[in-house]
């Protein structure tokens, strides 16, 4: 028999009546979370595992959590035939949870801390409620009023220390996924998430590490391979991430998954592979604007700058928000020497998205070399090394020879000396 650890299922796959199952315990558990709130976690990942898995029978832990949502559901039914001040509030939290509970609509996430939100306010209702009830002037000097007196203050004292903790969980998607996978070690989604963070931060080997652990628990689990590509690409391996990244392609045919496929298999050199990739995308999804995105890399990449154009003017005409389109269409119209309508496509690529630090480089590039507002480009060549960007050598280049036109030999040859400096100091992380 397979133990609750080692089940893995999604909600479209299961039947209506596990559906229905699984949610008494995790609506119990939302109930039990409200007079017990702990473990607090980001995502429980209950449609991965580890305890809700096609229950044909109840268990204890389905039958507890049935319990206590029959126990809310009856004492709101109860409070509203008695008029008891309490059932606004039990209904409050019963109908502001109703929409999150997978019994009307399916969420990727199960349950989720953050899905309290709103329901809770209900039950605060109903404590503050009970509070008053117990210090009323009519219970003045008894036990009851001292007790309330003594538990608002140390009810009070608990939550704010519970919301410090959590918002300190909560400060960046590194330290969230973290807290993830410390609570629920079973969760692919956590691992997964964390491994995104830790590339982003540039700690590839170890977002890789977290990737694996994703797909060991959940070996169909597309975001999983999709990060293992993003790390192996960190890591200047682009073949091995397309050979990890095809079989996403082959569970779940998506225009994001296809068109990295393709990207990747270009930046590995593997062109035919890539342009099989690429015209699949085009047959599966007809016009997706990054899948002719990658094509014109491709294109790009063997020196097709005419081509690269061609294909990428019709995706600007009807989608001019697409930055990085811009981008690359600016990068085949300074191939072909139009570098005035290149500088263009940059400035437009990067009024959409100010982030797209390329586009910044290849704008001052282009303006150092045609002698147009040199210095505002050095300038920004100069907050672009500050970054330490993937591209950090092209960027020092290229503000040394912005320096030069400036007649600044004296600083260009101290940002050479900074640049060799930045060269050894990479060269050694490599080779630790």
């Amino acid at each position: 028999m397979m133990t609750t650890e080692t089940r893995l299922f999604a909600l479209n796959k299961v039947t209506a009546l596990d559906r229905v199952v699984t949610m008494i315990e995790v609506l119990g558990d939302y109930v039990r979370l409200q007079v017990f709130p702990t473990p607090l976690v980001g995502d429980y990942a209950y449609n991965f595992n580890p305890a809700l898995l096609k229950h044909r029978t109840l268990d204890l832990p389905v039958l507890a959590a049935g319990l206590a949502l029959g126990a809310a559901v009856l004492g709101m039914g109860v409070g509203w035939w008695r008029r008891h001040p309490t059932a606004p509030a039990l209904a409050w939290f019963l109908i502001a949870l109703t929409p999150y509970s997978n019994l009307v609509l399916q969420f990727a996430q199960v349950k989720t801390e953050r899905l309290l939100y709103w329901p809770s306010a209900g039950s605060c209702m109903a404590l503050a409620w009970l509070l008053a009830r117990l210090d009323a002037p009519a219970a003045a000097g008894r036990a009851s009023s001292r007790l309330a007196r003594c538990l608002t203050p140390a009810v009070l004292g608990v939550f704010l220390v519970l919301t410090a903790v959590r918002n300190r969980d909560w400060r960046d998607g590194l330290t969230f996924f973290a807290d993830v996978v410390e609570k629920q070690p079973l969760n692919p989604m956590g691992h997964a998430g964390l491994g995104a963070e830790l590339i982003a931060a540039g700690r590839a080997e170890e977002g890789v590490g977290s990737a694996l652990e994703a797909l060991r628990l959940r070996p169909d689990f597309v975001h999983g391979r999709i990060v293992l590509a993003q790390g192996l690409e960190a890591l200047g391996r682009p073949g091995e991430a397309a050979d990890a990244l095809a079989p996403a392609v082959t569970l779940d045919l998506t225009p994001r998954a296809v068109v990295y496929l393709t990207t990747l298999l270009g930046a590995a050199g593997r062109v035919d592979e890539a342009q099989a990739a690429g015209a699949e995308a085009l047959t599966r999804f007809p016009g997706n604007p990054d899948a002719t995105l990658a094509l014109a890399l491709i294109e790009l990449g063997s020196g097709a700058a005419e081509s690269a154009r061609a294909r990428l003017d019709p995706v600007i005409a009807r989608y001019p928000g697409h930055a990085p389109a811009r981008y690359h269409r600016g990068l085949a119209l300074r191939m072909l020497g139009r570098t005035e309508e290149a500088i263009g496509d940059f400035d437009a690529a990067l009024a959409l998205d100010p982030a797209l630090a390329p586009a910044r480089l290849e704008r001052s590039r282009l303006r150092v070399v045609m002698g147009v507002e040199v210095a505002a480009a050095v300038a920004e060549l100069r907050t672009l090394v500050a970054g330490r960007p993937p591209f950090l050598a092209e960027a020092y280049a290229a503000l040394v020879a912005g320096l030069r036109r400036l007649g600044d030999d004296a600083g260009a040859r101290r940002v050479e000396a900074e640049a060799a400096d930045a060269a050894r100091m990479s060269a050694s992380g490599a080779g630790s």
